[in-house]
């Protein structure tokens, strides 16, 4: 899914009504997306309008076409996009907008879990740290914003949990975090608490 955000500046004494967007997009020559998108809100008059909208890529036939395309790295684009308004005098007109600039196609990180500490150990509660590298094999920096994760042990899930930690990996660059865990060895089973 690709998220598109349009600032659309009205320089006109009137509201102009956004009606639709149509766009066209290619990469060196080679079309790889084209469509419509519905409008939806009014551009203020001598004002300022964001419009987001997103589209689809099907990924697997754009690989096809653009065979320089490959997770990690960055591909050149060229969009050509209409904006269709409803005009008090003319009515439904079409202003064209041209963008070029690169489209990043980002590659999963890698994650190790370095090591486990263990903090508290009974039979209650057992709380550990688990130390994970994080790679970015990107070409280009990744702001991480939330980091889900789980642990089993012995084949047994004993925990999990969402984190919310902002934390930045340069292209190429990792970075460790640490993450809490806590789970109860009883209520996951003799076995699991007979390893312990």
């Amino acid at each position: 899914t690709l998220a598109i955000d349009l600032d659309i500046e009205n320089p006109y004494g009137v509201g102009l009504p956004l009606l639709g967007v149509d766009y066209d997009l290619t990469s060196r020559g080679t079309r790889f997306l084209a469509g419509r998108a519905e409008g939806g809100l009014t551009v203020p008059a001598r004002g300022v309008a964001r419009y987001p909208f997103t589209v689809k890529i099907p990924f697997a036939g754009v690989l096809k076409v653009l065979t320089a395309l490959r997770p990690g790295g960055t591909f050149p684009y060229e969009a050509e996009l209409g904006l269709f308004v409803d005009t008090p005098v003319a009515g439904e007109i079409r202003v064209p907008v041209s963008h070029s600039g690169e489209m990043p196609i980002p590659d999963v990180p890698d994650v190790d879990l370095a090591e486990i500490r263990w903090g508290e150990l009974s039979l209650s509660r057992i709380a550990a740290t688990l130390a994970l590298d994080i790679e970015n094999p990107n070409s280009f920096p990744l702001d991480l914003s939330r980091l889900d994760y789980g642990l089993a042990l012995a084949g047994v899930r004993v925990g999990g949990a969402g984190i919310s930690r902002a934390a930045s990996f340069p292209a190429g660059g990792s970075h460790r975090i640490e993450v809490p865990l806590s789970f109860s060895p009883l209520g996951a089973g003799q076995g699991l608490l007979d390893m312990l």
